[in-house]
C-alpha cells in the first residue's frame, strides 16, 4: 500500500485464482497478472495494478540487510527449513497512475524475502511485527501459533544494528498481547488488528493503518501491510512507521492435506541480495 495524502493504491481483493506465479532468471523475479516484483542490482522493483491503477517504484537499501539465522537459514519450528533476508531502511520513489492523473510518490519502503516450507502440520500461523527505532536500529519480533497456542518455540525477537547480524532478544521477556480485532468479510476470519508490547525498557503500542488487509490467494491467507508504532523505547517517545505480517486466522478448505518442499540446504542468502 502507498499512501499520498489522503489517497492510496492498495490492493485488498483477492487475486485472481491460479495457482502459481511466473519467474524469470534465477534471482527474484515473480510476475503475477499485472503484478512483478524482482531485484535488480541494488534495488527492487514492484510493479502493480488493480481497479485503474497502476504504481512503479523503485526501492533502494540504505543500510545493509538483516539476516537472522545461519546468515539467512534457520528452523522456525524443528523440521521446517526457511531463507530470509529483509531490508529495513530503503527509499522508495516512483510513479502512481490514477486513471489520466500521474503522481511522483516517494518515501520510506521496507522489503522482507522469506522463503521455505510453507506449508506444516505443525504450525498453525504467526505473527510478525516490525518497525525502526529513534536511534537507528530495527526491531523484530515473531510469535509462531502451533496447536492453537501463541508464542510457541520457534518464535524470536531481535534487534538489527544495521549491519546485518541481528541481536537476538530473550522472547520470554518480551509481553505480547492483542488489543483489537477485526472480522474479514470476506472469509469471516477474525484477525488481530492492534497489540501491545512490553519488555526491558520499552512500551508500545502497535496498530494496522488498515483494517481489510488480508489476502487470500488459495491454499494459503494472509493480513499483511503498514502499521504504526507508538509508545516509549528507553524513555524516548516513539512514533514510527511499521509492518504487520499474520498467517493462521483462516485456514482454506483442504489446508491439511498441502506440503512443500524445504528450500535449498544453503548457508546463507543468496547473492541476489541488494546491498547500499
Amino acid at each position: 500500500l502507498v499512501a499520498h495524502g489522503d489517497a492510496r493504491f492498495a490492493s485488498r481483493s483477492n487475486v485472481p485464482l491460479q495457482f502459481t506465479a511466473g519467474f524469470e532468471g534465477e534471482g527474484l523475479d515473480l510476475r503475477h497478472e499485472g503484478w512483478r516484483i524482482a531485484v535488480q542490482g541494488d534495488t527492487v522493483v514492484l510493479v502493480g495494478s488493480v481497479r485503474g491503477q497502476r504504481l512503479r517504484l523503485k526501492l533502494r537499501p540504505t543500510q545493509a540487510a538483516t539476516v537472522p539465522g545461519d546468515r539467512g537459514a534457520l528452523e522456525i519450528v524443528p523440521g521446517t527449513h526457511h531463507l530470509w533476508y529483509q531490508q529495513e531502511l530503503m527509499r522508495a520513489e516512483g510513479l502512481w497512475i490514477d486513471g489520466g492523473r500521474r503522481r511522483w510518490v516517494g518515501g520510506a519502503g521496507f522489503f522482507k524475502h522469506q522463503w521455505g516450507r510453507l506449508y506444516d502440520p505443525d504450525v498453525d500461523g504467526f505473527e510478525w511485527l516490525s518497525f525502526d527505532l529513534p536511534d537507528g536500529r530495527s526491531f523484530v519480533l515473531v510469535k509462531v501459533q502451533q496447536h492453537g497456542q501463541r508464542g510457541v518455540p520457534g518464535s524470536m525477537a531481535w534487534v538489527s544494528e544495521g549491519g546485518g547480524e541481528p541481536t537476538a532478544l530473550p522472547i520470554d521477556q518480551i509481553h505480547f498481547s492483542v488489543v483489537d480485532t477485526t472480522t474479514s468479510a470476506r472469509s469471516g476470519a477474525r484477525w488481530p488488528t492492534s497489540w501491545r508490547v512490553r519488555g526491558a525498557g520499552f512500551d508500545l503500542h502497535v496498530s494496522s493503518l488498515v483494517d481489510d488487509m488480508e489476502l487470500t490467494v488459495f491454499p494459503a491467507a494472509f493480513y499483511a501491510g503498514p502499521a504504526r508504532v507508538e509508545g516509549s523505547v528507553e524513555g524516548a517517545p516513539i512514533d514510527a512507521p511499521g509492518f504487520v505480517e499474520l498467517v493462521g486466522a483462516w485456514q482454506p478448505a483442504l489446508r491439511p492435506l498441502y506440503r512443500s518442499d524445504a528450500p535449498p540446504r544453503v548457508s546463507r542468502v543468496p547473492a541476489e541480495e541488494p546491498r547500499p
